[in-house]
């Protein structure tokens, strides 16, 4: 990587934690609360906690949030189409 694209890419990641520490995320006009935030922190460890537990042996899978949105948009669609609750609800997200 190139050494400009490294400090791009540092500032936009430091703005990114300003930004959720000055107490929510913001993506141009709109942003996301404190519960919001804590929302998607409580979604993505429960569904790292459950793939770990569901694993039949000792092994521990290391955070992936990768892994993570493949299963949470998954549980969303779900939730969504049975009508349980919104996938924004479910998952809050700024749409773009």
């Amino acid at each position: 990587m190139h050494k400009d694209s490294r400090f791009v890419l540092f500032n936009l990641i430091m703005c990114k934690i300003f930004r959720t520490f000055a107490g929510g995320l913001i993506h141009g006009n709109m942003t996301l609360s404190e519960q919001q935030l804590q929302r998607q922190d409580f979604v993505d460890n429960a569904i790292h906690k459950m793939i770990n537990e569901l694993i039949p042996n000792e092994k521990q899978l290391d955070w992936d949030i990768e892994r993570i949105a493949q299963v949470r948009d998954s549980i969303s669609q779900v939730v969504a189409k049975k009508g349980i609750c919104t996938e924004q609800e479910f998952y809050p997200f700024i749409e773009e």
